[in-house]
């Protein structure tokens, strides 16, 4: 889990460069996530949360040349990240389009 504060004002370029960017779609290409997802709090605090098959796979996607790369594009969108890595405690899916 990654925890973003934008600048003030900033909160849509944010979104909009991690569109960009492909950020997730990378995370997933590159080093396997197995998928990603971005939320915004109603007070902008952005939340980036992977789900990983291992924590060497996320390892991996730290030290990525491409993460450094999108790390420089958010430096001046972001006063804040932090990073954490849990483990799944609950989980639940809708099963949705399955028949």
């Amino acid at each position: 889990m990654l925890t973003l504060i934008p600048a003030p004002g900033r909160t849509a370029e944010v979104i909009e460069a991690y569109r960009e960017l492909k950020v997730l779609e990378q995370a997933i290409e590159l080093c396997g996530a197995l998928s990603g997802e971005l939320s915004v709090a109603e007070d902008d605090t952005i939340a980036v949360l992977a789900l990983w098959p291992t924590e060497q796979d996320y390892q991996g996607w730290l030290e990525h040349p491409a993460r450094a790369e999108i790390g420089a594009a958010m430096e001046t969108l972001v006063t804040t990240s932090t990073s954490r890595t849990g483990r799944i405690s609950l989980s639940a899916h809708s099963g949705a389009g399955e028949k």
